[in-house]
């Protein structure tokens, strides 16, 4: 005999319903399809439910009965993690039980009269799939470590609640644990867990207050309330009371709220801009609630055009590299030592953008890749032109962003690069951030030691703002520190800054590497760092950053004072 396939087999369909009529209406319309078994109590339903959990595919439930009603089954189903993967459609009529049925579980309803029986099938059949197949909600409606709605079902209720009350204002909240991963770190993935969890039924309380709706993902709460004048106040407190738990100051629960959201706009980019708001708190502790507002939107629409316009900006050259000199003060009068790429971009609409603006803007969106690229082209490209121009090799260094690190064609780049301009790999030297090598940091130490024994030249950039132990530090693949420009600052006015930097020195002379001391300014800085037996400064002091054609000056003036000296500008090494 052959075996049933799956398609053969009809699934098992419990209908509940305390009216015999309704219960052989809703048979009748589907028992084509599906076996279907009865109950007519939230009691029996249970029994059913739990004998046959193994084969039951759908419950339809219906709300108002005797002994047990609907929600009382719900709230089992929803607490039982064996039987809260079973679909439930709800019975209703009343539109208000739906969104109370929703937050407990249910997938979809079925409204009473039951008079489009085509309609029913459909639904029935359609919520099968969707739990048999996940496609649109993974297993669970509910996240298993909190119980709040999961990500993918938060929205289609979101969606769904503003079907049915389309004239309601809502706020769209978005709640982070910023830097939760410290918590971890320090008293064990566990005790950040034990917070997610308190976060969590303190939110499950506020929306018993409230209507609304909540979800979390990671280290992220979303929540769709109804509007309230006094959001930012019961907002304000909510968080108060959590970050009173929090013993590191730098984690923190903050908030963004979208308030009394556009409806024309989608349900994503709602939530979309209540976030902006919350990444607006990341450097202000002054305060920890943030409202998406006229600023914020201008914000964004500026935001969108630069991300549309980078690739028509890269072809006609609107993104312009700068470069910055590095002297060696190390002699009796500094000498032109290299210089360090920097990219600007002349926006044909915007004028020139900061980089501190669109540069963390390219790499949230994943361009910033595109952008290393021309400056690497653009640098190579413009060293071999001050040579022809010049007989003079001004060495070039370039940033390496982690998304460049983890590229596998990185060293292949770079040595077409080198061959196609006619250069040396000591005239392209590479600069990656301190904090680049504490993220996995075996596979980038791989490649970073793989591009030095190609001969090129490594710089830690903003060495003193990330977080190496000097442990870390004595294995990393690098030939030169570049001190990040805050310890340079108040070196003459600041003992213990003076002394942090003569650490730092130490520091490089035991690993015996160079250090670049950028952001010098004043001429008593240039002097203590000289005194400190730093070799290369870079900063204002010198030179502001300057194009191409006004840098080529700085050249000609260095070929000038060398007079007989040899007119090839020396590596950085000491």
């Amino acid at each position: 005999m052959n075996s049933l396939s799956n398609q053969d087999i009809k699934r098992m369909v419990l209908v509940v319903d305390d009216e015999f009529v309704n219960r052989e209406m809703l048979g009748f319309i589907i028992k084509r399809d599906y076996n279907v078994i009865n109950a007519k109590n939230g009691k029996e339903a249970l029994e059913l439910i739990r004998k046959h959990k193994t084969i039951l595919s759908l419950v339809l439930l219906d709300l108002l009965m005797p002994v047990m009603d609907g929600f009382a089954v719900l709230k089992e189903l929803q607490n039982d993690q064996e039987l809260n993967k079973i679909p439930v459609i709800v019975l209703t009529s009343e539109k208000s039980a739906e969104i109370e049925s929703l937050r407990l579980g249910a997938v979809d309803f079925i409204t009473k009269p039951y008079d489009m029986p085509e309609v029913i099938l459909a639904r029935v059949r359609r919520s099968i799939e969707l739990s048999e197949g996940s496609k649109m909600i993974q297993n669970t409606s509910h996240d298993e470590t909190t119980g709040l709605l999961s990500k993918d079902f938060f929205f289609q209720f979101c969606e769904r609640y503003d079907k049915y009350y389309p004239d309601e204002k809502m706020d769209a909240v978005a709640f982070n644990i910023n830097h939760l991963s410290l918590i971890n770190e320090i008293s064990g993935r566990s005790a950040g867990t034990e917070i997610i969890k308190k976060i969590a039924d303190a939110i499950k309380v506020l929306l018993n207050r409230a209507t609304g709706m909540a979800c979390r993902f990671s280290d992220t709460f979303y929540l769709y309330m109804e509007h309230n004048d006094n959001c930012e106040e019961i907002l304000r407190r909510f968080i108060n009371e959590f970050n009173s738990l929090f013993k590191n100051s730098r984690t923190r629960l903050v908030c963004g709220v979208n308030p009394i959201v556009d409806k024309k706009v989608d349900i994503y980019r709602r939530f979309d801009r209540a976030m902006m708001a919350c990444n607006s708190l990341k450097n202000n502790y002054h305060t920890n609630i943030s409202f998406y507002d006229t600023e914020l939107h201008k914000k964004e629409l500026f935001e969108e055009c630069l991300v549309a316009d980078v690739d028509t900006s890269l072809v006609n050259k609107n993104f312009i590299v700068y470069y910055q000199p590095k002297y060696d003060i190390s002699g009796s009068r500094p000498k032109l030592s290299s210089a360090e790429a920097l990219i600007r971009w002349n926006h044909p609409e915007f004028g020139m953008v900061s980089p501190g603006t669109f540069i963390p803007l390219l790499e949230e969106n994943g361009l910033v890749s595109k952008l290393d690229h021309f400056v690497w082209q653009e640098a190579a490209s413009q060293v071999r032109k001050w040579r022809d121009a010049y007989n003079i090799t001004v060495p070039v260094s370039v940033n390496l962003s982690r998304i460049d690190i983890y590229n596998p064609k990185l060293e292949e780049n770079f040595m077409k690069l080198i061959e196609v301009n006619g250069l040396s790999t000591r005239d392209i030297m590479l600069e990656v951030t301190e904090s680049a090598y504490t993220d996995n940091s075996d596979q980038i130490i791989q490649v970073v030691e793989s591009l030095r024994s190609r001969g090129f030249f490594i710089e830690m950039d903003d060495f003193g703002s990330g977080y190496s132990s000097l442990n870390m530090l004595s294995e990393l693949p690098i030939d030169a520190l570049k001190l990040d420009m805050k310890f340079i600052k108040n070196i003459a006015t600041n003992p213990k800054a003076l002394h942090m930097v003569e650490l730092m020195m130490e520091i490089a002379e035991f690993l015996k590497v160079s250090v670049v001391a950028e952001g010098v300014e004043t001429e008593e800085q240039c002097r203590l760092l000289k005194d400190l037996k730093c070799k290369i400064i870079q900063g204002f002091y010198f030179s502001k950053p300057l194009p191409p054609e006004e840098f080529k000056l700085l050249i000609e003036k260095e070929a000038k004072a060398r007079g007989s000296e040899a007119k090839e500008i020396e590596y950085v090494n000491c």
